[in-house]
């Protein structure tokens, strides 16, 4: 789950791809964690999130090398409470979504592009429904949920149906909105919840808008702790500069990416609106995700360096690490300070059974595994001998 914060809209043009209008966004970013944390945990923020939500970049711990949200875009939209649907003969065009894409700068200002002219954005109530990031997948779109009483008209205050075209299975902490407030304070006794998708848009040159929207999980998070055996470590060098996570089940590898259907259920009472979530794989390439990759490579020492990647738990029961990395011996010189490269992009692979993290036999949204491995090598080496390829790994936890 997450918490995207405090948005200030102000108009200005974008003629790169007209007709589109853009919209600068303050903003702050942010999202649940995958497995419980103290309430009482100290983080400065300029207001407090609803229980249990946290700010993304506080999700994971100091020194843990992960994807951020830097230059990702959040892919929404902005719904109408009235008819939406173009072969009923009292269809209004008015009440079409408004797709749009948020996306964070460098400087921490994010923009709202709209698919639509600047006129037709009209103010007024809206039910906000989305993913982040938007890199994550190749198309999103909104259907209405069909009303409990078959007279009435489907209506976008009663939820949505999100497909997701083409989700990568790894790499990306995807996660769809299960709630949205306008501000600018949305920390009160009506405040931001889940199941409430409600947000007012005010429109003119001096109007200013505040969203807040929450997140849920559509994947696993995996924390990879990794480190050398001591006595190795007396005599190599190790510099890890690739990790590739690939996920499977008893039939195989994990196709490289799924369909994804997410059924919303508004219900404004802050319990998790999503009802369903079906995984569909697609395609024939299998998955193969980054978890981390660095030219200069990050050095291991017996302590752990944490990595964090994310994968779509469909099905999954086992998990495959490809390490690349190169060797160096400890004959640090001022010439060589790294000492003398033994071994240059190594490669090591090893598959892991889930039910060696916990007991449970297949892997489940929402969820954090951590995974803490040590290198050791099968034979301690000797002089100018070659370094051991694909060495073993103790699997600690």
């Amino acid at each position: 789950m997450g918490l995207i914060g405090l948005m200030g809209l102000v108009s200005c043009s974008d003629d790169r791809e007209a007709p589109r209008q853009e919209l600068s966004i303050e903003a702050s970013v942010s999202a649940v964690p995958f497995e419980e944390r103290s309430d009482s945990r100290s983080v400065t923020r300029s207001w407090t999130p609803p229980a249990s939500y946290y700010l993304y970049d506080d999700l994971y711990d100091p020194g843990v090398h992960y994807q951020t949200l830097q230059d990702k875009a959040i892919d929404a939209y902005f719904t109408s409470v009235g008819l939406y649907n173009p072969s009923d003969p009292n269809y209004n065009s008015q009440y079409d979504p408004l797709h749009g894409r948020l996306r964070k700068k460098s400087d921490g200002t994010w923009k709202l592009s709209l698919s639509v002219e600047p006129d037709d954005v009209k103010g007024g109530d809206y039910y906000v429904y989305g993913l982040i990031p938007r890199e994550a997948a190749d198309n999103l779109s909104i259907a209405q949920l069909e009303a409990e009483d078959p007279e009435d008209p489907p209506t976008y205050a009663d939820g949505a149906v999100l497909t997701i075209q083409g989700l990568q299975t790894v790499g990306y902490d995807a996660c769809a909105i299960i709630g949205a407030k306008e501000g600018p304070d949305a920390d009160h006794d009506n405040g931001l919840r889940a199941g409430d998708f409600s947000f007012r848009l005010n429109t003119g040159e001096s109007a200013t808008n505040y969203l807040y929207l929450l997140f849920d999980h559509l994947c696993s998070a995996l924390c990879i702790g990794m480190r050398v055996d001591g006595e190795y470590d007396l005599l190599r060098t190790i510099k890890l500069k690739e990790l590739r996570l690939q996920t499977a089940n008893s039939e195989g590898t994990t196709k490289k990416k799924m369909d994804v259907t997410v059924t919303l259920h508004a219900n404004g009472t802050g319990a998790n609106p999503i009802s369903s979530v079906v995984f569909t794989p697609t395609g024939t390439e299998v998955c193969d995700g980054v978890v981390y990759s660095s030219d200069e490579g990050l050095t291991l020492t017996t302590a752990y360096s944490m990595l964090l990647g994310h994968f779509i738990p469909h099905g999954v029961t086992k998990l495959i690490l490809t390490s690349t990395y190169d060797v160096y011996d400890k004959n640090v010189t001022t010439e060589h300070p790294e000492g003398n490269l033994i071994r240059k992009d190594c490669k090591a692979t090893n598959t892991i059974p889930l039910s060696v993290i916990d007991r449970f036999s297949e892997a489940s949204r929402g969820t954090r595994y951590t995974i803490n491995m040590t290198i050791k090598p099968t034979y301690l080496y000797m002089l100018s001998d070659p370094d051991l390829n694909n060495p073993s790994v103790e699997i600690e936890s």
